[in-house]
């Protein structure tokens, strides 16, 4: 149903909050950008967003912005 959207629309499609969709459309291709908040707090437990990705993917950086609290937003496009 993503591709279809994404094909006719050509808009944007958002995930918010559910990380088992989001890394089913990163295992399945569907996704061309990422944008990231990364914590000031390395939690060792807990699922990985890219857990299901089995191939190199490179990254463009587009916007990086610090938080006066020490995180970060990051916004990446995905290559290829």
């Amino acid at each position: 149903v993503v591709a279809q959207v994404r094909a006719q629309t050509g808009g944007d499609v958002g995930v918010h909050g559910s990380i088992t969709l989001a890394q089913s459309l990163l295992a399945q291709g569907l996704v061309d950008e990422l944008c990231l908040a990364v914590g000031r707090v390395v939690d060792p437990v807990g699922p990985r967003l890219f857990a299901q990705v089995n191939d190199l993917r490179e990254l463009t950086l587009v916007t990086a912005t610090p938080t006066a609290s020490g995180s970060v937003w990051l916004r990446y496009r995905i290559n290829g």
